[in-house]
Parts: structure tokens; sequence; C-alpha cells
């Protein structure tokens, strides 16, 4: 019996043994000049990141040099807030506790209007803030603060039961130092609701309505008739109490100089005149239109 010869073709085509080695030759050939070329490339590469890293380690290091660093602060403008308090709050948001490549000290740099921010909203009894030097170069710090100014108290109880929490506020509403229990309340005292927070400092008193209140009740101090108290329970409308325990009834977003004109018309009406004691409240949320109720 004849042994049969087998031909395996399955890794073997015709022409593939050529073509490998051809590319094979070519691919082991590199010109002289690309070599020299890539060597170059990766000197001047090299020697870029050195200079780099270099110069970039002399500017921080420039930085931090002390004839360019912050000198002394000073604080003006102040009278109820604590100068340290200001000094503190800035030296804190200066040196954050972080690494910085380049000194936030430096005088060319230094990140004022972030140390603004921080004072403002880390001292709520100021209204604005303003930091200065006197040149390019200068050390001195100047920090200027321009402080809230109260309108009147916000408390936690309009009729001033014994043991409610009673608050500075400014014309704006915004609530921003507490008032010690004892301290006598020499102005217009507000009352209403507030979101429920864990500090009522901070907070702003009935939002974008107070401006029209305010423009209201200084309505009134012009005609003579001096608010007392203003209270509100939704923000639809609030009281205003006048002397002798005269409420008005008052719609927010109502024109502050045509109601005021209209209680003064209603309080001079013959319906009206020298019975002021006898009211017990006006409502003046209809225009034209005037109720009111006598005490009984």
């Amino acid at each position: 019996m004849k042994l049969l010869k087998i031909i395996d073709l399955r890794k073997k085509k015709p022409g593939n043994s050529r073509v490998v080695s051809a590319r094979t030759r070519g691919e082991g050939r590199v010109s002289p000049l690309r070599q020299r070329r890539k060597k170059v490339k990766i000197y001047v590469t090299a020697l870029g990141v050195a200079v780099f890293i270099l110069v970039a380690s002399l500017a921080s290091e420039s930085t931090y040099h002390q004839k360019i660093s912050i000198g002394p602060i000073s604080v003006s403008g102040v009278s109820r807030i604590s100068p340290r308090l200001v000094k503190a709050v800035f030296e804190k948001t200066l040196h954050d506790g972080m690494n910085h490549f380049f000194s936030r000290s430096n005088v060319l740099w230094y990140p004022k209007h972030e140390l603004e921010k921080a004072i403002l909203s880390g001292i709520p009894r100021t209204a604005s803030v303003s930091i200065t030097r006197e040149g390019l170069f200068a050390q001195a710090i100047t920090v200027t603060i321009e402080e809230r100014k109260r309108f009147g108290f916000w408390c936690s109880d309009s009729s001033l039961q014994k043991g409610q929490r009673c608050f500075e506020m400014d014309e704006n509403g915004f609530i921003f130092a507490a008032l010690a229990s004892e301290t006598p309340l020499y102005g217009i005292i507000f009352s209403g609701p507030l979101s429920a927070s864990t500090t009522l400092i901070g907070q702003t008193f009935i939002g974008e309505h107070m401006s029209g209140v305010v423009a209201f009740l200084k309505k009134l101090e012009n005609k003579n008739l001096k608010p007392i108290r203003v209270s509100t329970t939704d923000m639809v409308d609030y009281w205003v109490e006048l002397p002798e325990t005269v409420l008005v009834r008052v719609a927010f977003g109502a024109d502050p100089e045509e109601t005021a004109r209209n209680l003064e018309l209603a309080l001079s009406s013959d319906a009206l005149r020298g019975r002021v004691e006898e009211l017990e409240y006006i409502d003046l949320r209809f225009g034209n239109r005037l109720y009111y109720k006598v005490k009984r």
C-alpha cells in the first residue's frame, strides 16, 4: 500500500513570503537624518520643559518676597463693627490653608474681590465693603466699610410679649443683628413669617414687597401719621398700627402715594373727623372704596 503525500496550504499563500520579506527589509532601514532630527526634537523639548520649570519656580518664589507682600491693614468707616473682626475675616480668607503656587499675599494679584465678598457675607452688619491701596506697589491695605443703618426691628411677636426675640433690620428688610432681651425699642416694629432656618440673621423680611411698604410708611410720616407697628401673616396684605391703636390694612403692591392720600382724606372726612380713638381699623385695599370698623 502506497502512502499518500499531503501538502498543507493553510499557512502558505503564493507571493506572501516575498511581500513580508520586502516589508521587513524596508522597515529596518532608518534614515540617519531622521534620527538626528528626532534626537534634536527630544533635546529641545526637554530643554524647554526645564526652562519653563525654572522660570515658573523663580516666579513663584518672587511672589513670596517680603517687599511685595501685603503690609498693615487698616479699617475705616466702622462704628459698631469691630475692626479686629474685619481683619480676622480678611486674614482667614487670604490664608485659606492651601499651598498656592503663587502667593495670595502678593499686592499685585491678591484676591481682592474674594476678600470683599467674604467680609460682606461674614459680617451681616456690613452694607458694602471696598479694599484699596494708595499705589501700584503700596503694601498698606485699607478696608472701607459702610455699615447697615437700622430702619426698624423685626420681632417674633408684634404684641411685644416677654421672652420674644427682636433683631435690627435695615430699610431693605435685611435682618442683621440680634438685640439683647432688655434693649428698649425705639422705632417701627415689624413682625411676620420668615423662612424656617436655624438663624434669622441674614434673612430678608417680605422680600421685594419691602420697598413698597417702606415708601408707604415714609408717606405716612410726611403726613404726620407716625407708624408704630407693621405686621403680616401672608404675602397678600399687611397691617400698619398708627397712634391711638388705629389699624390700617393695605395690600402689597398698592401705590404708596395714592394709599397714603386716601387715608388722609378718610381721616379728615365728616364721617371720621375727630373719631380716631373710636376706630378699630381702616381697610385701604380697595382703592377709592374705603371700609372701616368702629370699636364696640
